[in-house]
């Protein structure tokens, strides 16, 4: 406010003098209220993640306490004001309720949140994912360029879960070498190794178009599985 007294008094002035009309919401039940938001939030650029967020529920409980270990507080790079640390915090909770890869588009992400879901099978979800991602916090280092964007952070974790390698450094090095020439896939001078892999880096940025579709999580995970096997050796 103050920069805008210096610069623009008048409209200072009207910002200061200005009433506002204040309504409040009195209900029985709490989803009642959470009712309301998600209708009166339905016109606004609000992202699935901030209006999930809003409302109460074991899934959405359980997500904000996923985001709170480490590997979201100090491995991730990508910015958490618009909820992407809580919207692949619930892409990988799904994946541990459902036992494998599933669709994780924003019709099924709501559907998991309004679903009664199994008390005893979502604690026995959030413990593995809480236990995989100590494995990937071993992985990464702090603000990681890996992980620059939330979207890589679901197949990342179910690759990682499927590896079930000890050898953290070399996962990493690997992923690094990987999305280099992933990168660079569209020059074949740039890229190193045979037809195969190459042809692998192509249908990997295929997959990558859609990335919440079953099918693209199922493609990128086998891909970079048999490339990692085909790396180490």
């Amino acid at each position: 406010m103050k920069d805008l007294r210096g610069s623009y008094p008048l409209v200072a002035e009207k910002f200061e003098n200005a009433s506002l009309d204040v309504m409040s919401v009195i209900a029985e039940e709490e989803v009642e209220i959470n009712e309301i938001f998600i209708r009166l939030n339905k016109s606004k650029p609000l992202t699935g993640a901030e209006v999930r967020n809003a409302v109460s529920g074991p899934v959405v409980e359980l997500t904000r306490v996923i985001t709170k270990h480490e590997f979201f507080v100090e491995n991730i790079r990508f910015s958490v004001k618009r909820s992407a640390d809580l919207n692949a915090a619930a892409k990988i909770l799904l994946f541990e309720y459902s036992g494998a890869l599933v669709a994780t588009r924003k019709c099924d992400l709501d559907t998991f949140l309004e679903s009664n879901v199994a008390p005893e099978q979502l604690e026995l979800a959030g413990r593995r994912v809480l236990d995989n991602l100590t494995t990937m916090s071993e992985i990464f280092i702090p603000k990681d360029s890996l992980l620059s964007s939330a979207n890589v952070v679901p197949t990342y974790y179910w690759f990682i879960r499927q590896v079930n390698d000890n050898g953290y450094s070399a996962i990493r090095l690997f992923l690094l070498n990987f999305e280099k020439n992933r990168r660079n896939s569209h020059d074949q001078d740039d890229v190193n190794g045979d037809v195969g892999s190459r042809r692998s880096f192509a249908q990997f940025n295929a997959l990558n178009q859609r990335p919440n579709d079953l099918k693209s999580y199922v493609g990128r995970v086998e891909i970079l599985k048999n490339l990692y096997n085909k790396w180490k050796k």
